[in-house]
């Protein structure tokens, strides 16, 4: 249940966070308007270059306009075609008829060059969490980019900023509520997120975004003590780690997940967009160390680039089983000759190529471990590439002994097993996985249960458990968005039961 909000207002009238709608006594038990904490500081995000990645994600970010209630609230982008914003701002279909969301709405730009995109048609909202959906027509996404949603917790004193669309109207009317970011911290985690960024009314539906990994770790709604000028002493948001499951259970049709817009906007002129320069979201990865993992095969990863004379990117990839990994690094040769590189555990170079070509290809057998893929710069030469990974591996099915969490076998999504064993009654399976990213993860067992019955439970890297399913059918399934990180699977059998069974993880 989130907490209700005990405000006081010295004006003869309050405001919603989505905007000046004028409001009754008997209704303030809803979420109400965000403040501002101290002094004012939030500041246009046209002030910050185009590859800020505040910038970035800000491209997301829209001015909702909800003609049906005469009011308007911050939303932004969570797929190519649809918006997130509160369910205090969209309370029904009918108040989504009209709604348009302007991406481009930036300080000096004339409501001309805003860009209004149609939003109306409505997906669905959540009462108690606080948010609603809309679908926009075409994929402004693929031209603004997306947010990527966090399913971990946050964190208290953890540095965060909120884009939103805003301006100080309690001293200045007519002012233009162009977007904005503003600086924070997280103050309190618990029903809600509660942070001291700066908000007004409008900055309804504003993600609330970890400065760390630039994430939405919450969706902004509320702010205690507004002193009827708009001050005030904290704002509060939805927790992501409570809406994101709760998207991925109602709404299976929302592919989540972020991508980098193609267009920021230019800060000397806003009106036209221009192309940033190379840059490689993944850095630091300049040694095995830092090594970006590829969670799964096959990964295509693209927008990568060495940056600078110097510059390596390094990418990881466990390998269980036996067979084939082939690499492909796509570039364009005139504008920087790349090479590539792979490296076994012990950071021998087991395979290279180096053409004067647009492309270059490794292929090698490889054996259970880990190995490290390196992309340079021929003579410090830098440029743009795509990378593509693939392998084609024997699976070992003996994974014996791997009855504890420190001899858990390892394996990589996507990961398919047959034969495994409980074979007797002490008798138990951990297998290890680690994801780069994320995102949406499922892990099945298939068995006989007539001959025993087997369940499967998901720890993360705490010994924390994540999931579990035991029921009494011939399968156990878990589906779970998972952060990024390092997880446990069990297998074991219910009251001592023994099995074959085969293993599905993707």
């Amino acid at each position: 249940m989130l907490k209700k909000m005990a405000l006081v207002f010295l004006l003869p009238f309050v405001f919603y966070s989505c905007g000046k709608e004028e409001i009754s006594k008997e209704n303030l038990k809803l979420n109400l308007s965000g403040i501002i904490v101290g002094d004012l500081d939030w500041t246009s995000i046209t002030t910050l270059p185009t590859t800020d990645p505040k910038r970035i994600v800000g491209s997301a970010v829209g001015d909702v306009a909800i003609p049906a209630r005469g009011t308007r609230c911050t939303g932004f982008l969570i797929t190519p075609n649809v918006v997130m914003t509160n369910q205090h701002c969209i309370r029904s279909a009918s108040d989504a008829e009209g709604v348009t969301v302007a991406f481009k709405h930036l300080e000096g730009v004339s409501e001309s060059n805003w860009e209004k995109i149609d939003c109306s048609t409505f997906i669905g909202n959540n009462t108690t969490l606080d948010f609603a959906l809309l679908e926009c027509v075409g994929n402004p996404g693929e031209r603004f980019g997306v947010a990527s949603l966090a399913s971990r917790e946050a964190v208290v004193d953890e540095s965060i900023y909120v884009v939103q669309q805003n301006c100080d109207y309690y001293n200045d009317r007519d002012c233009d509520w162009s977007k904005k970011f503003s600086l924070g911290k997280v103050l309190e985690v618990d029903d809600e997120v509660s942070h001291n960024a700066d908000t007004l009314g409008g900055s309804s539906g504003s993600p609330v975004l970890s400065a760390q990994d630039n994430l939405v770790i919450a969706i902004h709604h509320a702010g205690y003590g507004n002193n009827g000028y708009g001050r005030g002493y904290k704002n509060t948001g939805v927790a992501m780690s409570s809406i994101v499951p709760v998207l991925i259970a109602n709404y299976p049709q929302l592919n989540l997940g972020g991508t980098d817009p193609v267009d920021p906007v230019d800060p000397v002129d806003p009106v036209d967009p221009v192309d940033p320069p190379p840059t490689d979201q993944t850095e630091p990865n300049n040694d095995s160390q830092s090594a970006t993992l590829i969670s799964s095969t096959p990964a295509e990863i693209t927008d990568k680039a060495i940056d600078e004379s110097g510059d390596l990117d390094y990418y990881k990839v466990v390998i269980d089983g036996s067979g084939k990994l082939t690499v492909n690094l796509s570039f364009t040769h005139r504008n920087g000759d790349l090479d590539l590189k792979i490296l076994d555990a012990s950071k021998s170079v087991v395979g290279t190529s180096a053409g004067v070509k647009n492309s270059e290809k490794i292929e090698i057998d490889v054996e259970s471990g880990e190995y490290f893929i390196m992309v340079y710069g021929y003579r410090d030469a830098a440029g743009a590439y795509q990378l593509n990974v693939d392998t084609q591996l024997t699976v070992v099915t003996n994974d014996e002994p791997n009855d504890s969490r420190e001899t858990a076998t390892k394996v990589a999504l996507p990961y398919s097993g047959t034969e495994k064993e409980i074979h007797d009654s002490s008798d138990v399976d951990y297998y290890k996985f680690t994801i780069g990213s994320a995102k949406s993860v499922s892990a099945k067992i298939m068995f006989s249960h007539s001959v025993g019955d087997l369940d499967l439970k998901l720890y993360n890297s705490s010994n924390k458990l994540v999931a579990s399913s035991t029921s009494v059918k011939n399968e156990e399934k878990i589906v779970k968005f998972l952060a990024a990180g390092s997880y446990y699977l069990r297998v074991y059998g219910y009251r001592g039961a023994v099995g074959e069974y085969d293993m599905l993880l993707e």
